[in-house]
């Protein structure tokens, strides 16, 4: 994912920042991003993320199986007790109740990496050739954990 920049009339940007304040965000960049998250979940049903692409099935042996394709990654499998668990232990990082979570898939040969960096979150797919590393905001972090729980539970199994 890239950053976007835009320009904001300077008179303008100093009331966003004044909005912000009112509204009780440190900054512009945390009040854009908690109300472009509450448009987000207003606008879908279920939870979706740019740049992730879920999808949930059952594979021959009947496990019911989750699969992620990550922008820049190639797609993991885990099975769905793994996306629930992971979700799960998104929401113990962001409540401050670890400080990283991971899981390895029973699927994939892959690691599934997420933990407190700097003022935001960094997510990690450890592979043995290439590990793709995001670096995410708490609500996308949140999110990220929405789009994992529910696929774990996601009946439409394509």
């Amino acid at each position: 994912m890239e950053r976007v920049r835009t320009y904001l009339n300077p008179i303008r940007a100093e009331q966003l920042k004044l909005i912000a304040e009112q509204a009780g965000f440190e900054s512009i960049a945390l009040y854009l991003d908690h109300h472009i998250s509450r448009e987000w979940a207003l606008l879908n049903n279920e939870p979706k993320l740019p740049g992730f692409e879920p999808s949930s099935f059952i594979e021959n042996s009947g496990e019911h199986v989750v699969s992620l394709n990550v922008s820049g990654a190639a797609p993991i499998r885990i099975t769905a007790r793994e996306a629930s668990q992971f979700g799960h232990g998104i929401k113990l990082v962001l409540n401050n109740e670890q400080t990283t979570f991971f899981i390895g898939s029973h699927v994939d040969p892959v690691i599934l990496f997420f933990g407190k960096q700097g003022t935001g979150y960094q997510f990690v797919i450890k592979r043995l050739e290439v590990n793709k590393k995001m670096a995410l905001s708490e609500s996308i972090s949140n999110d990220l954990s929405e789009l994992f729980i529910y696929q774990s539970k996601n009946k439409d199994i394509k």
